[in-house]
């Protein structure tokens, strides 16, 4: 069964319902709630990478029970998550990813999707990296 990954928004925030599609109001609190369009979590191998991941642009992240790990956007989100399995990225693979979504978006929607899952989610590897970036 499909589990939904959410987090929780102020209500201030200044979002469009057409422009960001995964951001749905709570009618018990008012808050608002970001989903990943597919709540389907595919476990990271390269079969499933393969099989699940598209090579078109958009959005993915990689979690663990409890945790995301990293969030990223790409044109081609089969090869970057392939490029994680080949040991590409040896520092996102320290904090044992057991998990991937993926979630189609075209190029021109692609930057404001992954700032707003991103800054939501925090994975740590993410965090990191712009810490030192």
């Amino acid at each position: 069964m499909s589990r939904y990954v959410v987090c929780r928004l102020k209500r201030e925030l200044e979002i469009t319902s057409v422009e960001y599609q995964g951001v749905v109001q709570n009618p018990e609190d008012g808050l608002l709630t970001v989903e990943w369009h597919s709540a389907e979590r595919f476990p990271l191998t390269r079969t499933n990478v393969v099989r699940n991941a598209p090579e078109q642009s958009g959005v993915y992240g990689l979690g663990s029970p409890g945790k995301w790990i990293y969030i990223a956007q790409t044109s081609n989100m089969q090869r970057d998550l392939l490029r994680f399995l080949s040991g590409e990225r040896p520092y996102v693979l320290e904090w044992g990813p057991s998990y991937f979504v993926v979630e189609e978006v075209p190029y021109s929607r692609r930057n404001a999707r992954y700032k707003e899952l991103s800054q939501h989610y925090q994975p740590v590897c993410n965090r990191k990296l712009e810490r030192t970036g």
